[in-house]
């Protein structure tokens, strides 16, 4: 016993007088910076005119995919914070199913499926990575768009809206994208509680008619 207990004391000094020896007054070296290795992608075009890319990699049993829809920046004018407000509107149901049973199929896979005004995405283990897909497309071919929800999503963005007016970085944020670009350009326009109260069911459907365009999309 006094013989292990004297090497575990030995070992003990030795780590503190090496701990005493480091110079803190200068921060430690840099590791070699990670070496990050993408392959080239291969590409599909599809018959309605949708481009593929596919990347394998598979250090794990996981396929993530994402849908983008190349449509270019829409100028929104009078209805500006329309084409955001109909983004988050996909993810509030199909009208296959409610929004609580959208999130339940989501959340039954263990997957992530996101949605907006670009496009959507999917991520899953590649065993039910089908079923999230197919999720995915589901809420971007059949949104319910109902009047309910874009009740609750316009209160929730003048709610927004209003917190808004007495943050600096966000006010900052709109006065010089509207320097920078003007306010008639879709990067310096930005919503008003006025062109969102204004907003209408029926825009919402019109929003997403301009950009569901087949021919622009692009799952990768």
């Amino acid at each position: 016993m006094r013989r292990i207990f004297f090497i575990i004391t030995s070992a003990l000094l030795i780590q503190s007088s090496s701990a005493q020896n480091i110079d803190r007054t200068k921060p430690p070296k840099p590791g070699p910076a990670p070496v990050i290795k993408i392959g080239d992608p291969t590409v599909y075009k599809l018959a309605n005119g949708i481009t593929v890319l596919v990347v394998e990699n598979h250090k794990l049993p996981k396929v993530t995919a994402s849908y983008s829809i190349d449509a270019g920046p829409i100028t929104e004018g009078a209805k500006a914070g329309g084409l955001s407000l109909m983004g988050q509107m996909l993810e509030e149901g199909t009208k296959l199913r409610s929004k609580a049973a959208f999130d339940e199929a989501v959340d039954r896979i263990g997957a992530r499926v996101g949605l907006s005004a670009g496009g959507g995405s999917a991520s899953a283990l590649t065993r039910y990575f089908d079923s999230a897909f197919m999720l995915m497309a589901e809420a971007l071919q059949k949104p319910s768009f109902t009047q309910s929800s874009l009740d609750k999503l316009k209160s929730q963005t003048l709610t927004n809206l209003k917190s808004n007016e007495r943050s600096v970085p966000a006010v900052a944020g709109r006065v010089t994208s509207a320097l920078l670009y003007g306010v008639n350009h879709p990067n310096g326009e930005f919503a008003t509680e006025e062109s969102v109260t204004k907003l209408t069911l029926n825009d919402m459907e019109q929003f997403y008619k301009r950009k569901r365009i087949p021919e622009v999309a692009k799952p990768v």
